[in-house]
């Protein structure tokens, strides 16, 4: 492959971000993008640790 294997849009003002990755036929930049919003992860994240305490 010539090309990425991973494309990662960042919007640091709000915190999404949107991530592709390359599969056996395409490139990343040709395949579907998928919504995150790292705000959110972090917030689950402190949620699991401070359960496991």
């Amino acid at each position: 492959m010539n090309s990425n294997i991973q494309s990662v849009l960042f919007a640091p003002d709000t915190l999404d971000f949107w991530v592709a990755n390359a599969d056996s036929e395409n490139v990343a930049s040709h395949t579907r993008y998928t919504h995150y919003n790292l705000r959110e992860l972090l917030d689950k994240d402190s949620l699991t640790t401070a359960s496991a305490d």
